[in-house]
């Protein structure tokens, strides 16, 4: 039962291979539903259409939101906040920084 729910569901880990000596490799990633891009409706849909718009496509990152398009928004509007809005860093330092966190984390993007 996951915990905090009503849900009887068995609560199953989420990685299927754990291991803190090394980066992750695509067998550590979680799984989680998402809806289909061609499925996307309302706000998902303008999300979806926004994110094709400035990217030429949806990314993962974008798409594992799919499920809470409220959190999707409100995510790509801190992201665009933080990266496009004034601040006392440059867009480059910026890139530098969000560049440097992702390797510490292990994250290729």
């Amino acid at each position: 039962m996951v915990r905090g729910s009503n849900s009887s569901a068995p609560c199953h880990p989420i990685w299927r291979h754990c291991s803190t000596n090394s980066p992750p490799s695509h067998s550590d990633m979680p799984w989680i539903q998402q809806i289909p891009i061609s499925e996307a409706t309302g706000l998902l849909k303008r999300e979806f259409d926004k994110a094709i718009r400035r990217a030429g496509r949806v990314w993962h990152i974008v798409h594992i939101m799919s499920l809470n398009p409220r959190v999707l928004k409100a995510s790509m509007e801190l992201y665009g906040a933080i990266m496009h809005q004034s601040s006392p860093l440059s867009r480059m330092q910026r890139e530098l920084l969000a560049t440097v966190v992702a390797v510490t984390n292990h994250c290729y993007y």
